[in-house]
């Protein structure tokens, strides 16, 4: 029998057997969606990667959106602006805009393939064989989100004077460190739950060399 088959056919409860299963198969992946798969199943692991790239998607769709207007309508009069700053505005716009843009496509294409999948085998494979491409969206909307900030700072200081400017600067400097740091802090620890549970699954149900 196929192995993905024996295991998507087990009920849901079944965690020994999905956790033999996925430890003999994919003993590398990452191991806090192998510990949803596990303990949940594969559907409900499709459900909640589904979610988390459409929010993704969701949040550099509508800040793509935002910035590449600012971009190409600015609300300055640019004919008497320098032009290294004006240069510094529509740079920054398009890396932005950029970013963001890579960011939502891809989060599509990763939704989109995961809807096409049919088992449990299926979606851990793919995690295992893309898992640096599924990767990507978060820092490319960070890295958008901080081009977006710089534009928008210049912006100010285009129109409202170098004070201005600083104190934008300081407002939204001070706001993204903080959030960065929150999404880091979030990250590993989500990370210790998949690791210390993957340990306990495996005092449980681990049975030696397969």
């Amino acid at each position: 029998m196929h192995p993905q088959l024996s295991v998507d056919n087990m009920s849901i409860g079944d965690i020994s057997i999905r956790y033999k299963y996925l430890r003999q198969n994919y003993p590398n992946i990452d191991k806090v969606w192998a510990a949803h798969y596990i303990l949940k199943d594969w559907t409900s692991l499709v459900d909640s990667m589904q979610t988390t790239y459409q929010n993704i998607a969701l949040i550099s769709a509508l800040t793509s959106g935002f910035i590449i207007s600012l971009a190409l309508q600015p609300s300055f009069n640019i004919e008497h602006k320098a032009e290294n700053s004006l240069k510094l505005v529509s740079v920054t716009g398009i890396l932005a805009f950029g970013c963001l843009l890579a960011s939502v496509i891809d989060s599509i294409l990763i939704d989109n393939s995961i809807c096409l999948l049919s088992n449990g085998g299926q979606i851990l494979s793919f995690i295992k064989d893309e898992y640096f491409l599924l990767l990507l969206p978060v820092p490319l909307l960070i890295i958008g989100q901080f081009f977006v900030c710089v534009n928008i700072c210049l912006t100010v200081y285009l129109i409202y004077g170098r004070l201005s400017s600083i104190i934008s600067f300081s407002i939204l400097g001070i706001g993204g460190l903080f959030l960065l740091r929150r999404y880091i802090r979030i990250k590993i620890r989500m990370e210790q739950f998949g690791t210390e549970t993957m340990a306990k699954l495996k005092e449980l149900y681990d049975d030696g060399p397969l």
